[in-house]
């Protein structure tokens, strides 16, 4: 029930950032720069816990 509930939250996450980062590219702005970065972090994020297993 855990996974299944962090595979949810990790796909929503991803969903959200992507979102973000392809809206703050359609328009130039201060507030689309800000979009972007919010949304890269969450992808680096999502990155970061996936490699985190795997770290040797």
């Amino acid at each position: 029930m855990k996974q299944v509930l962090l595979s949810s939250l990790y796909a929503l996450i991803f969903i959200v950032g992507l979102t973000l980062v392809v809206m703050g590219q359609r328009t130039i702005g201060y507030l689309s720069l800000a979009m972007m970065i919010t949304g890269l972090a969450m992808l680096l994020f999502l990155m970061y816990t996936y490699n985190k297993k795997y770290n040797v």
